[in-house]
């Protein structure tokens, strides 16, 4: 681990991006951030991460698009993503097994980072 690992960001609200970002920078993680389903697809595709942080709830390509898209393009990457949402489990609960976790906002950073390592660890 270290500053090789790089975590991808997919959040509309960039005051949540600033605060993940933040957080992964501090745990020594490489960040790229996307503000959407569609702009975080063409980053998958042109790259791979080590973990995908993904909010669900965002205009245009929401996150259950970008997982649809990236399970046609790329599906070794669906268990590199944890999906932070602020919904309840009727809004995760198809998706909890394809990904390697769900977290429930609103969450302790710590925890998230941690979620991360352990992503990475699984990944590697």
């Amino acid at each position: 681990m270290g500053t090789l690992d790089r975590v991808l960001i997919v959040d509309d609200e960039p005051a949540d991006r600033w605060l993940l970002a933040d957080a992964l920078g501090e745990g020594n993680f490489q960040h790229v951030e996307a503000e959407n389903g569609f702009d975080a697809l063409r980053r998958v595709i042109d790259d791979d991460y080590q973990a995908i942080v993904l909010d669900l709830k965002m205009p245009g390509m929401d996150g259950f698009g970008f997982l649809q898209a990236v399970e046609k393009e790329k599906p070794w990457m669906l268990k590199r993503v944890i999906v932070v949402t602020g919904g309840g489990r009727d809004s995760f609960g198809r998706v909890e097994k394809k990904v390697y976790s769900v977290i429930r906002k609103p969450f302790p950073i710590p925890d998230l980072v941690e979620t991360v390592r352990q992503c990475i660890g699984t990944a590697a």
